[in-house]
């Protein structure tokens, strides 16, 4: 079960996330907070706390911000890569490819290879 604080450190990241895609897309478009509020018939500030997280943006509001800047949101619901403990020499993620390093892991994609030229790196694949 997933205790208070990483509830809400992912909430916040999904916040932090989403807004930021946003101004990257007004950036892209060369649009302002003031053209935005007036492309939602909102004010300048409704804008202006939403992008800073002081107003809740819903997904009727994301949609409207999409659609004024024409733009289309994806949302995918993955689920979270879990741990698989088999001591303290080698672990391994679900769905995942692991590399062991001396005294940490690196999680790598099973799309990415692994680099030929590090020939001390052990490669684990997942169950």
């Amino acid at each position: 079960m997933m205790n208070n604080e990483e509830r809400v450190y992912a909430r916040e990241s999904l916040i932090m996330n989403v807004t930021e895609d946003i101004l990257v897309a007004m950036e892209d478009e060369n649009i302002s907070k003031v053209r935005l509020a007036r492309l939602l018939n909102k004010s300048k500030s409704f804008v202006t706390q939403m992008l800073g997280g002081s107003r809740n943006m819903t997904l009727r509001s994301l949609s409207d911000i999409a659609f004024a800047l024409d733009v289309e949101v994806s949302i995918k619901f993955t689920p979270k890569k879990k741990a698989v403990d088999y001591g303290t020499d080698s672990c391994q993620w679900e769905n995942s490819t692991v590399v062991l390093l001396p005294s940490c892991y690196q999680i790598v994609s099973k799309a990415e290879p692994i680099a030929e030229d590090y020939p001390d790196w052990q490669k684990a694949e997942a169950a």
